[in-house]
């Protein structure tokens, strides 16, 4: 090392996961949700990528990739102000819900998966 101190980190930019079926995906997180698409430039697009947005304006971007394969532990976390609301609105959407495997005391989590198999936790932090 040369000791010189790594550079402050700035905030995360955007986030990509690989999707086995754009449309599929892009249905899923638009409809299910709540991501808008955020206007893709047509070079991109034409790459299989869509650009989308959380409501809290964060990016978020779905790789067109047929080979991909979900991690079996691996996945994001959203903040929700209301676990038992979104757990209700996810499962009348007909989406599978799983249960934590390891309980944390501060918090009401769960996960799903979108249809290419990737994992989200759903947390609220409990005061």
């Amino acid at each position: 090392m040369n000791g010189k101190k790594a550079p402050k980190p700035g905030t995360l930019d955007h986030v990509a996961v690989d999707v086995k079926d754009l449309d599929e995906a892009l249905q899923f997180y638009t409809r299910v949700l709540g991501l808008k698409e955020q206007g893709t430039p047509d070079n991109v697009k034409a790459q299989g990528v869509l650009w989308l947005e959380w409501p809290d304006g964060t990016v978020f971007h779905i790789v067109q990739s047929e080979g991909m394969s979900p991690s079996i532990l691996g996945h994001m976390a959203i903040f929700v102000e209301d676990a038992d609301a979104w757990k209700e609105y996810i499962s009348a959407k007909g989406v599978e819900i799983e249960s934590p495997k390891v309980q944390v005391y501060n918090a009401k989590r769960f996960f799903l998966r979108d249809p290419s198999g990737n994992r989200f936790e759903f947390v609220q932090w409990l005061k």
